[in-house]
């Protein structure tokens, strides 16, 4: 009989333990929400966007032989095609950084194809077009 009671008792404690999580919040309720599809897209995704500096991707960028094309702050650049001499003025210190090679690109060097550069300062850095140039650009930038 004692065997019994324990099994009683136990099987009531587990029913009302039950019973408490199901009163408390139901799945899906506002005390047990579920994560849908549109929260993530019009919630989530964007924050991550947002911190991630955005969606915006790169721009194809032409420049014309002998035009020169002036970089700003926090600009990436890519050479796809052409020859292309970099171009950095005195008062600034170092160059472009080549994140591909991790090297720093100064006046007089060729901007290799295929290489990321980033733009440090907004100082005047520039890449003369010794050819027509093809350049993915993500950031400010003047064709000049």
């Amino acid at each position: 009989m004692k065997g019994q009671k324990k099994k009683i008792f136990a099987i009531t404690a587990v029913m009302m333990l039950l019973f408490m999580v199901i009163a408390k919040g139901t799945v899906g309720s506002e005390d047990d929400p579920l994560i849908s599809l549109s929260y993530v897209e019009n919630i989530i995704m964007p924050y991550i966007d947002e911190m991630a500096g955005g969606n915006d991707g790169f721009t194809v960028v032409e420049v014309e032989k002998g035009d020169s094309i002036e970089f700003f702050a926090g600009a990436e650049i890519i050479l796809r095609s052409g020859d292309g001499v970099i171009s950095i003025p005195k008062s600034a210190g170092g160059g472009f950084t080549d994140v591909t090679c991790g090297a720093d690109k100064v006046s007089g060097d060729m901007a290799e194809a295929n290489h990321l550069l980033i733009c440090p300062r907004s100082d005047g850095r520039k890449i003369k077009a010794n050819t027509k140039l093809y350049l993915m650009v993500r950031g400010s930038y003047e064709i000049i």
